[in-house]
């Protein structure tokens, strides 16, 4: 019984860092795509719509 709450209890903690590891590495991402975006505008070229 131990060994079934152990491994559930396993389960569940991998599952939370692996959500959170994705969490930051999707803010990084966006955080990066945010930065690129504002240097885009900014330089004198034209966009595409």
């Amino acid at each position: 019984m131990i060994l079934v709450l152990a491994a559930i209890l396993a389960v569940f903690l991998a599952g939370s860092t692996c959500g959170i590891f994705a969490m930051l590495v999707i803010g990084i991402h966006a955080e990066e795509r945010r930065t690129a975006r504002g240097l885009a505008e900014t330089s004198p070229r034209r966009h595409r719509l």
